[in-house]
Parts: structure tokens; C-alpha cells; sequence
């Protein structure tokens, strides 16, 4: 008899399930007369291709048994032995690894249970292991089972068995042997399926890749069965002589470690430690450094921001200050000038030489006999020679700005730059002066102001550049003179546009001019005139310091990096060796051999990690334990999911395995029960009866009471979850029993319970709100699976399962057919099954008479249509036995 190993990678490709029932694949299958497949999991599995999987062996006529075992257990290993054993009646066996599993732990288990010793048996898997991560092998857990096979009578059925891979090899996974040596080049990879050592006596079994090869040229018809086993019958006995020189001599272990050393070191530098040490290290430089930079930048950056826009701010309030003040002073200057022009404007009884008006006047809303509207004004005639300014060029300016002037009569004051028409820069100012009855407006004042001392404010020796501009977005004032004298408008500036439309006197923001060049601005209003004051920055000045630190940062960070580089690079030999040697021990470790004689050669971390080596996996510990804690109040997979933020509102569409136990007569045993007996029963009642459910892959949804609701396939399936779900209801049945024998009496009652499982599509997800959620099940079945429940009262049973549950597990478990029923809620009537044990158990409960014998249960008296006398709240009938 012949054992095939292959292991299923699901996370390689999409494409993995199609490779392994290709046609190809299962002619070789067929061609090494198979015809039981074990699929065996230890991990999470992605329910869809896993039930792919199986379905396509078992439609192409294969016996598939799938098996998840998270944690080896003596008892349920010697059952799967025991199935493997009774499989070799009808053929060969491949078992499949899907992922990683224990499926090696398993094989080497049934070659001890069929007669080998434990080290016979890691002998035969050597070549295996060596290729595949190493299955943890407790040398306890192998002699136990070792034990078991000695209690057996006779020896098993696959006793002759041995061990064929059915992963093909390369020549870095395992030594040619001699005959693929002496094979003619280019033949020795051409066999599909290469077989591991043999288990000495394996008489049917190919020598080599290069027999097997010949073997299949040949056209033989498959052998009998009967021809097989005594094949079989005829095998060796165990060559103990190769598995003896397996162990490797210290000398041979040093020899080994410094080849292995030569080809790490010879080899291409990006493969070498050296590299990756200088990859992760300057990696976590460059990070490291660049965040910090990047950080450093981004806080300096907002600080000479917020900096900045404050002294804009500033400087914008101090001079629209500075400009009212200035203002206010000049038309005080402008109104006396007017007191001592007279009427005609010619009396000079007042000096006003020191003064930067040129000329005031007051305008009325009719001309007067020559057409002009000024009423009174006055030409300073010692400042205007000064600075060249003619009356002539006034009076023709004083012409083209009536409208600005007619605007004043509205009662608004305004400022205009003249500057362009009298060649050097002088502004005008009009605002209402005197009104009519406290309503219109009936004279205007009017002054020409030079602006040599209102743009001293405006001249800066920082990086603030102010300006000032009219409601129009005229230039009034500026740093620049040409600036001024040209005239111009800045109203497509955002910062004007924002000011202009601003209902608050200040604001501030970043913009860019028509030459994509960003500054950073703050206005201030002087609402009274029409006009503002606006202070800018040149952004790439006001953060020239931050670049200039960023560079430097930069600077630092290269002559570090390039530093590390040159300390990995020549002191990277010394700390590598250690490292190589230890991988080189690892190897050995891998390949199942477990006496290498390595010494520590530092006393750093490295020589500690060679004495620590066995206890490796203890870093997890920590994390596990919290897992574990979180575990007691979830499910472990829902609490990974929720440490990893996963969890969301809403739910998903599955077909699972719904469960609802209940122990009978709850109310009368905790009446006679003080509430703190209650509490100390039902601890460790539930606490049985969740082990249960947990060890056979199901999730405890809810305690209702004294009642339990568990599911299985979802948020994970394990590919048979019905069967899982009635085999912890078995077990449940096993533990109460247990349960009772210390008990009786009225302070420790004899429980008994009732278990109903149904399986069916339902709304599997998180429901509640974002602040308290739960993730459950819902939807019919599961109301189905809680109306079975209370049938077991009137059946006088404990485990009662749907028709739906049935019909995937009728070849698995021996049930009894029960009364047809009606449930509320549902039209067609329901066949229920009352579950006795599983067909493979040979000390099952054969009858419900027997079972009821045991449990202790009665029936209750009812007719062929008679109803329960449990009702649910408004009345209304549960269920409905309405006959066979």
C-alpha cells in the first residue's frame, strides 16, 4: 500500500484548484490506484475553493475525507488513523495539505500506529520535511500514540504502507539518487510524480525516478486489490542501517556549516546579508530622517505662517492707522486753509508752506456763474512751486474727476490717484462737508494731497511689501514711486478681490499673481475713505530660513547614510558569519535533525539566540494571551478582526450551521437555588458546553439565559460545518454526562438539555450601531433551528436536527426519523431527525429507546394531530406534530 503527500498552496494563484483536478492530475492519481483523498487543514480556509476542491475530487469519483485539526489531540487523531487505515481496503491514499497543517504530524502518526517506531517514521519524511515548512512533532503526543497502537489486537490494515510524494523535486530540494546519476542527461526531471524513501519492505513501490519512468512506458493493466495485499504481505523488514547514518558527526556538521558559509559569502552581493543589512538599514535612515524633515518642514512651515500672517496683519493695521491719521490732519489743514482764503481764495494770511496740500476747495451740487462748482477754494501757492505742480493742470484735473466728486455728494469719501496728470504723486481726496437739514449733502471738500509723507509708511526694510488701493483697486500708495505715478490698478489681485468684497475691516490669505508666483497677504480696511491697506510676502521669501533648514537636514541625512553604508559594508562579515552558521543549523533543524553541534562564537544577542534556539516561538506569547482575553467575551477570529479594525455595520449572505441548546426545567432548578448557586451552575455548565462548540470549530453567538445559540461557517468556515455542529452536540451529550455523575439531589439537580441544529442561508454581520455592535445571524433558519430545539421536550430526545442538516450528513451520522411538524412561520411541513451517534463510532446508541434510556427522557403523551402547550406571547402555537 502506498501513501501520496502534496500540499495545496491556495494563496500562490486564483488558477491552484483548476492545476490540482486538472485531467492530468487525476490520471496520475488513478494511475497510483487512489482512491481515498484526506484533505487536511489547520488554518483559516477560504470556504468557496475549499469546497471547489473537494466537490471536484469527489465528482471525479475519489472518496474525500476532509479534516480540520487545529490542535492535536490523541483521541481525535487515532479516529482519523482509524479512517486511514480502513481507507487502504480500497485503494491507495493521497493526503493533502491545504496550506499549512499538521498533515505531516499525521502521517508520521499512522506509520507508528501501523507498527514503526518514532524514529523509523521521521526517517520515512525526512526527504519530505526537508522541502516543506517543519511540522512541530511533540515527542509526547508521538508516544502516546505509539501506545494506543500497542493496546490494539491486531496489527491495522495499512501496517505495509509507505510514503510516496506527489510534489515534484528540483535538485536544490533533495539529492538525485544513483540510478537518476547515471541517467542520461536531460532525462532525470521528466518523471511527474517522484517518490520519497520508501518504507523499507514497500515492495510495489518505485526505486527511483528512473524506474518509475520505465514503469509508466509500460502499458500493465492496474493490479487487483487482493494482488496488492499480498504484495504487500511480501515487503522487507526496515533497513535501520540508512536511517542510522542520517545523524550528522560534529566533524561533518563544521564541514557542512562552512561550505554552506563559502556559498553565502561567494555568492551575488544582492542576495548577501551584507545587502539587506545595508537595504534596511539605510531604508530606516532615509525614512526615518525624511519624516522627520518632512515633519520639522511642515510645523516650521505652519509656525512662519501663522508668523507672518500676523505681522501682514500688523503692519496693515499700523499704516491704515498712520494714512487716517494723516488724512484727518490734512483736511483739518484743508478746512483752515478755506477760513483764510476768504471768498475769492486770495488772502495769504497764513502760512502753509510746511504743509503737503496743494490745493482745497469746496464744490456744491450747481455750478457757479463760470461753470465751476467750488464755491471757495485755495491754491497753496509755496508748496506748489516747490514741486512744480501748476494750478492750470490742477483745474484741468479737478475737470476730469467730477464724478468722483458727484459720488461725495452721495456721502461717500474718496480717494483717487492724480499722480499721472501732475507728474509726480499727489492724491485726491473728496468727502461730504456740510449737510442740508441733516439730509443731503450740499458742499463737497476737496483736497489735493502730495504723498511724500504718507509713503514714508509704506517704505519697509523687511520682507512686508504694504501698498493701498481704492475701492476701485487704484493704486493710492505704494513702496515703489514709478508704482504710484503710473497709475495702475490692481483689482484682478485675490487679495483686492477679497477686500473689496469683505463685510469685516481686515482678512487674510495666500495667493498668486498672473506669473504663478504665491504670496502671503493681510488687509486692512479704512472704511471711512473707500480704501485699504494690503501687506504681502513673497512666500518663497518668508520661508527661505525653513528651506534653508531643510536642506541642511538633507545634508545630514547623506553624510549619515553614507556613513552606516561604509560600517555595514566593512564590519557586515563579522556579524554575518554567526548568522550564517545559525541558518546552517537551521537547515539541519529542517531536515529533521535535530543534533547539530554548533557553539556560540559571540556573547552578543546572537550567541544568546544560538542557546534560545527551541524556544523561539515564545515571542508570541504575549500577543496570544491578549488575543486569549479578548477570546473569552468573542469569538477569536471576530476579536482578530476587531484588533485589526475590520469590524463594520452590515452583514453578508451565507449558508451555515445554526445550533440553540437549552437545559429542560430551568425555572424549577433555580427556584430552589439561591442567585449565587444560579450564577456558580451555570458557569460551569456553559463553560463545558462551549469547549464543546469551540473545539469543533463553532462560535458561541449568544447566551439567552440558560440557553446557548452557536454557528458555524461564518465569519469562517472549516468546509463542513454541519457535521462539525452536530459532532459538539454529541459531545455535549458526553460532557453532561459526565456533568451529572457528581450530581443530584435538590441543591445539585440532574440537568438535562435539548440541542437543535438547522442549516440554511442567513444575513450573517454586524448588527447594533457604530458605538455597540454584535455580530450574530439572521434570518428563517435561524427561527427553524430554535423551534427544533423545543421539540426535543415532547420527542423525549436531546439532539434533534432539520431535514436540511440531514441531507448533508445522512452518510456521516445514524439518526431515527421522527414525527412530521409544522413550525410557526413556515408552510411546507418539516421532517426532523433525532441524531443517535456517528456510523463510524461502534459504540454508538443504536436505537431512540436506547438513547432515551440513557438520557433519562420520556416522550410526552400526544396524538397523531395534537400541538404543544408552549405558545409564544400573543398566543400562538410554536410547532405542529402532525404525523410520520
Amino acid at each position: 500500500m502506498k501513501i501520496l503527500f502534496e500540499q495545496f498552496k491556495p494563496y500562490e494563484s486564483q488558477s491552484k484548484t483548476t492545476e490540482f483536478t486538472s485531467p492530468n492530475k487525476i490520471k496520475k492519481l488513478l494511475d497510483h490506484n487512489v482512491s481515498s483523498i484526506f484533505i487536511i487543514s489547520s488554518k483559516t480556509v477560504d470556504s468557496d475553493d475549499y469546497l471547489r476542491l473537494v466537490n471536484a475530487y469527489r465528482e471525479s469519483g475519489f472518496i474525500v475525507h476532509t479534516i480540520h485539526i487545529e490542535q492535536l489531540q490523541v483521541d481525535s487523531v487515532i479516529s482519523i488513523l482509524e479512517k486511514m487505515n480502513d481507507a487502504f481496503s480500497v485503494g491507495n491514499c493521497l493526503v493533502l495539505s491545504y496550506g499549512e497543517s499538521h498533515a505531516l504530524t499525521i502521517i508520521t502518526s499512522f506509520y507508528i500506529y501501523t507498527g514503526k517506531s518514532i524514529e523509523e517514521a521521521k526517517g520515512i519524511l525526512k526527504g519530505i520535511r526537508s522541502r516543506l515548512i517543519p511540522d512541530d512533532t511533540d515527542h509526547e503526543f508521538l508516544t502516546a500514540i505509539a501506545k494506543s497502537r500497542e493496546s490494539a489486537v491486531s496489527p491495522p490494515r495499512g501496517s505495509d504502507a509507505a510514503i510516496s510524494d506527489a510534489i515534484p523535486k528540483t535538485e536544490k530540494q533533495a539529492p538525485l539518487s544513483e540510478t537518476e546519476k547515471q541517467a542520461p542527461p536531460g532525462k532525470k526531471d521528466r518523471t511527474p510524480v517522484q517518490e520519497a524513501e520508501p518504507a523499507p519492505g514497500a515492495a510495489d513501490l518505485p526505486a527511483s525516478a528512473e524506474t518509475e519512468k520505465q514503469a509508466d512506458k509500460k502499458e500493465t493493466p492496474v493490479p487487483k486489490k487482493e494482488d496488492k495485499q499480498k504484495k504487500g504481505r511480501e515487503e522487507k523488514k526496515p533497513d535501520r542501517r540508512k536511517q542510522a547514518e542520517a545523524a550528522l558527526t560534529e566533524e561533518e556538521f563544521i564541514q557542512m556549516s562552512d561550505e554552506f558559509l563559502k556559498s553565502a559569502h561567494s555568492g551575488p552581493f544582492y542576495r548577501s546579508l551584507k545587502f539587506k543589512l545595508i537595504t534596511i538599514i539605510s531604508s530606516i535612515i532615509i525614512v526615518s530622517m525624511s519624516g522627520m524633515i518632512f515633519i520639522a518642514t511642515y510645523f516650521f512651515k505652519n509656525d512662519n505662517t501663522v508668523r507672518v500672517q500676523e505681522n501682514n496683519l500688523k503692519f496693515s493695521e499700523i499704516i491704515s492707522s498712520k494714512v487716517s491719521s494723516e488724512l484727518e490732519k490734512s483736511i483739518v489743514i484743508a478746512t483752515t486753509m478755506l477760513k483764510y482764503a476768504g471768498a475769492k481764495g486770495a488772502a495769504d494770511t497764513y502760512d502753509f508752506n510746511e504743509t503737503d496740500v496743494l490745493f482745497s476747495a469746496l464744490a456744491t451740487r450747481k455750478p457757479g456763474k463760470n461753470g465751476s462748482p467750488f464755491t471757495s477754494f485755495f491754491y497753496n501757492t509755496g508748496v506748489m512751486e516747490r514741486y512744480l505742480v501748476p494750478a492750470e493742470k490742477i483745474n484741468e484735473i479737478n475737470s476730469r474727476v467730477e464724478n468722483e466728486i458727484a459720488r461725495s455728494f452721495n456721502g461717500e469719501s474718496l480717494l483717487h490717484n492724480v499722480s499721472q496728470g501732475l507728474e509726480a504723486p499727489v492724491l485726491m481726496l473728496s468727502q461730504p462737508f456740510r449737510k442740508v437739514r441733516g439730509r443731503a449733502v450740499d458742499q463737497v471738500l476737496v483736497l489735493y494731497l502730495k504723498l511724500d509723507t504718507l509713503l514714508k509708511a509704506f517704505q519697509t526694510t523687511g520682507i512686508v511689501k504694504p501698498f493701498m488701493v481704492n475701492d476701485k483697486g487704484d493704486i493710492i500708495a505704494h513702496p515703489d514711486g514709478a508704482i504710484v505715478l503710473s497709475g495702475g490698478n490692481l483689482s484682478k489681485l485675490p487679495i483686492v478681490q477679497m477686500m473689496m468684497k469683505s463685510r469685516i475691516d481686515n482678512g487674510q490669505t495666500r495667493y498668486s499673481d498672473d506669473k504663478g508666483v504665491f504670496y502671503l497677504a493681510s488687509f486692512k480696511k479704512i472704511t471711512r475713505y473707500g480704501c485699504g491697506v494690503i501687506s504681502s510676502v513673497h512666500e518663497k521669501t518668508a520661508y527661505q530660513e525653513v528651506y534653508n533648514i531643510q536642506r541642511r537636514n538633507i545634508y545630514l541625512m547623506i553624510i549619515m547614510l553614507s556613513t552606516a553604508i561604509l560600517i555595514v559594508f566593512f564590519f557586515g562579515r563579522s556579524i554575518t558569519t554567526p548568522i550564517i552558521r545559525l541558518v546552517a543549523a537551521t537547515k539541519q533543524i529542517i531536515q529533521g535533525n535535530y543534533r547539530v553541534n554548533i557553539k556560540p562564537t559571540t556573547r552578543d544577542e546572537i550567541g544568546e539566540l544560538t542557546f534560545s534556539f527551541i524556544e523561539m516561538g515564545k515571542g508570541l506569547e504575549e500577543r496570544e494571551k491578549i488575543k486569549n482575553a479578548f477570546g473569552k467575551f468573542v469569538n477569536k477570529d471576530i476579536a482578530e478582526a476587531a484588533m485589526r479594525d475590520e469590524l463594520r455595520l452590515g452583514g453578508e449572505r451565507k449558508n451555515v450551521a445554526i445550533f440553540f441548546s437549552d437545559i429542560r426545567s430551568f425555572t424549577a432548578i433555580s427556584e430552589n437555588l439561591e442567585p449565587e448557586e444560579v450564577v456558580e451552575f451555570l458557569n460551569v455548565y456553559m463553560t463545558r458546553m462551549v469547549k464543546c462548540v469551540e473545539q469543533h470549530f463553532g462560535v458561541v453567538d449568544k447566551f439567552i439565559g440558560d440557553a446557548i445559540m452557536a454557528v458555524w461557517g461564518t465569519p469562517i468556515s472549516s468546509g463542513n460545518d454541519t457535521e462539525n455542529a452536530i459532532n459538539a452536540s454529541l459531545l455535549m451529550r458526553k460532557e453532561l454526562m459526565a456533568f451529572n455523575k457528581d450530581r443530584g439531589g435538590p441543591r445539585k439537580p440532574i440537568i438535562k438539555i435539548g440541542c437543535g441544529i438547522n442549516s440554511g442561508p442567513v444575513l450573517a454581520g454586524q448588527i447594533g450601531s457604530e458605538d455597540r455592535m454584535e455580530y450574530t445571524v439572521i434570518g428563517d433558519a435561524v427561527n427553524l433551528a430554535s423551534r427544533i430545539e423545543s421539540l426535543n421536550k415532547p420527542f423525549g430526545t436531546d439532539v434533534l436536527i432539520s431535514e436540511d442538516s440531514y441531507a448533508l450528513v445522512k452518510d456521516i451520522f445514524a439518526v431515527e426519523k421522527m414525527q412530521t411538524i409544522k413550525v410557526k412561520g413556515k408552510e411546507a411541513p418539516q421532517q426532523i431527525y433525532a441524531v443517535l451517534g456517528r456510523l463510524d463510532d461502534p459504540s454508538r446508541i443504536k436505537t431512540i429507546d436506547e438513547l432515551r434510556n440513557a438520557l433519562g427522557m420520556e416522550p410526552q403523551p400526544f396524538s397523531r394531530r395534537s400541538t404543544d402547550k408552549d405558545s409564544d406571547e400573543e398566543g400562538e402555537k410554536k410547532y405542529e406534530i402532525i404525523g410520520q
